[in-house]
């Protein structure tokens, strides 16, 4: 165990008690509030510090968290080998469908969104512009 983390449990520790001792939390409030404090310990290491986000979804401050179903499918999603094209074409007539839009395409973020974009606008929807 580092030493930073044993600081940090040491100083929540501390807190704790000076609120009013550790009786009134259950232990998984305790473990979640220890965990809270650690949290964001692979960010620090390369010297960036975490933010609370109250500004919603924004592609400046890495999008969003991933929900526990999105974490499972990335996971299950990562023991296989597919062949890219065909992942791209099935997951925007899924996102099509649920979207009830004509169709759909997934991107990087919302850059790359607007890149695509502005791509289909100048080829005017043909794969590749002539000269």
């Amino acid at each position: 165990m580092s030493r930073r983390i044993r600081t940090s449990r040491r100083r929540f520790l501390k807190g704790a008690l000076a609120a009013g001792g550790l009786g009134a939390l259950r232990p998984s409030r305790l473990y979640a509030s220890y965990l809270a404090a650690r949290h964001g310990d692979i960010y620090r290491r390369m010297g960036v510090e975490p933010l609370i986000n109250a500004g919603g979804t924004l592609t400046v401050l890495t999008n969003s968290v991933l929900v526990p179903d999105a974490r499972e499918a990335m996971a299950e999603a990562s023991r296989y080998f597919v062949p890219l094209v065909e992942l791209q074409r099935a997951a925007g007539k899924r996102i099509a469908e649920l979207s009830r839009a004509e169709s759909a395409m997934v991107t990087s973020g919302s850059a790359g969104a607007i890149l695509l974009a502005t791509a289909a606008c100048v080829t005017g929807g043909r794969n590749q512009k002539k000269g």
